[in-house]
């Protein structure tokens, strides 16, 4: 039954919807080197609430610029768009236990279904106001980082950024207790019309533990990723990719979950 309700989510992200769809525009300031927190990157982030039942996708602007320039066939206008850090897309479906994570490494797309639990507690007497939105401070613990969160009291969603949700209203902010990562919400929209573009059958299903043994694969070795059948890549130039991106993951050790659960 499960695979069957998972069949039918997949289905449902590949079409147009038409009954007031609300976007909802993040800005993420992040510290992906921990040792050097001076050095502070952004990211847009998209959080697509889709229907009635209030299912949601949330992914990286530039990965929906790319994928929208992609459809167009306008392939040239790719290079204008800033390349990702973050390759997760997250769709959240109440018809589901778990939310599916969906991952873009080129050569390589998987999902994971994570099953996300979160206890908040929620601070009634704090109140702060967030694009005209009253809102109000609720805290949780997840993987590893201590959450504040700050959730409108007007948008009766329980939604919001990355995976995060089950609070009386939609979350507008989102910041760990160290700020190294620290989502605001920049702007609201409603949508009469909204399409994801994603091909579904491109995305093969594993499991948790698979899918960390693949990246600490891709760690060791990063030009797996550029792995072509019709494309024979010169061993030295493979050699060189990877001793490049090896240098470059050095700094990249500050995931936003610092435990795999």
């Amino acid at each position: 039954m499960k695979n069957i309700l998972i069949i039918i989510s997949l289905i449902f992200i590949s079409k147009t919807y038409a009954q007031d769809a609300i976007r909802v525009k993040y800005l993420l300031e992040y510290k992906i080197d921990s040792t050097n927190l001076n050095i502070v990157d952004t990211e847009f982030f998209l959080l697509d609430i889709l229907n009635e039942n209030k299912n949601s996708y949330f992914q990286s602007e530039a990965n929906f610029l790319k994928d929208s320039i992609l459809t167009s066939k306008n392939p040239h206008s790719l290079f204008q768009i800033k390349k990702p850090e973050f390759k997760f897309n997250i769709l959240k479906d109440n018809n589901l236990e778990s939310d599916l994570v969906f991952y873009d490494y080129t050569a390589y797309k998987y999902f994971i279904q994570d099953d996300v639990k979160l206890d908040w507690k929620i601070q009634n007497d704090s109140v702060k106001t967030i694009l005209n939105q009253k809102c109000k401070k609720a805290e949780t613990n997840f993987r590893g980082r201590k959450y504040t969160a700050w959730f409108s009291t007007e948008i009766l969603i329980s939604d919001g950024p990355y995976k995060f949700k089950n609070l009386p209203g939609l979350i507008l902010e989102l910041y760990d207790n160290k700020n190294h990562y620290h989502f605001k919400a920049i702007a609201i929209q409603k949508m009469s019309d909204y399409s994801v573009y994603m091909n579904k059958s491109d995305y093969t299903e594993v499991t948790k533990k698979q899918f960390n043994e693949f990246q600490n694969k891709i760690k060791e070795k990063p030009s797996l990723i550029l792995y072509n059948p019709n494309i024979q890549i010169p061993k030295e130039g493979l050699d060189k990719y990877d001793k490049t991106h090896r240098e470059r993951n050095k700094y990249k050790n500050n995931p936003i979950e610092l435990i795999n659960e």
